[in-house]
């Protein structure tokens, strides 16, 4: 992978002021972390643990340098790009199928009614449950909803839908220098990180109260609801006043 170049977009993250600045661009020009270090201002806990990695096993070492940050920190990065490869996926299936099932797609569910054998060539088990391939009998009797429908966010043992959306995964993750069939071969230094999930398409707000109150001559819209963990307020507020928020 281009460690590299992580190495040095991850240093010039986080923001920070002149002291920073010089630190992280003296590295970048002359390669010296020793100096980096000088220059470093306290306060930037990416950027002293990055340059204590490359200072410790070379000015070069730039693998070290990502895995010496800790996990929770390193495993922001592959999320973030999950989480970019699932909006990206979600907004061609909506596209290309509209609110509809189809021929499959993929829910998690562990009540289908299929035979035993049957479910084990259709489904594979994950930590959220059993991952099931939607068949076409299934979609012409309404068994499944797009509150079932599930996108995955690609990683290890991951199950993609088997209809054109997994073209549409390879297509993109190959773009970006990613094998579908094993996403940590190039990723080194996140493949602890790099775990698969799915993602339902469709959230439903639940426990849903507004009301309309006269405030200061106007009238104000008062509401509050629950969301399944993973999901933004904003984006309902958005589709409710159809504007960006």
């Amino acid at each position: 992978g281009e460690h590299k170049a992580a190495v040095e977009i991850l240093l010039q993250c986080h923001g920070g002021g002149l002291g920073k600045q010089a630190a992280v661009q003296a590295f970048l020009r002359n390669g010296d972390a020793s100096e980096a270090l000088r220059l470093l201002p306290k306060g930037f806990p990416v950027q002293e643990i990055m340059f204590k990695a490359l200072k410790r096993n070379g000015n070069d070492a730039f693998m070290e340098a990502l895995r010496s940050l800790p996990h929770g920190t390193r495993s922001l990065f592959p999320q973030s790009y999950q989480s970019y490869v699932f909006n990206c996926m979600a907004t061609e299936r909506l596209r290309r199928f509209g609110e509809k099932v189809v021929a499959g797609d993929l829910v998690l569910s562990g009540e289908s009614e299929q035979s035993e054998s049957k479910r084990a060539r259709t489904a594979i088990q994950t930590r959220q449950g059993r991952v099931h391939v939607v068949s076409k009998a299934e979609v012409e009797a309404g068994k499944f909803t797009m509150q079932d429908v599930v996108l995955p966010m690609p990683g290890k043992n991951t199950a993609y839908p088997e209809n054109e959306i997994r073209e549409l995964y390879q297509g993109k993750l190959a773009e970006d220098g990613i094998d579908i069939e094993d996403p940590t071969k190039n990723m080194t230094a996140f493949s602890n990180s790099l775990v698969g999930s799915y993602r339902k398409i469709n959230e439903v707000a639940n426990n849903v109260v507004f009301s309309l109150a006269n405030e200061d001559g106007e009238k104000n819209l008062h509401i509050s609801f629950d969301l399944a963990k993973g999901c933004y307020a904003t984006c309902v507020l958005r589709e409710l006043m159809k504007v960006a928020v």
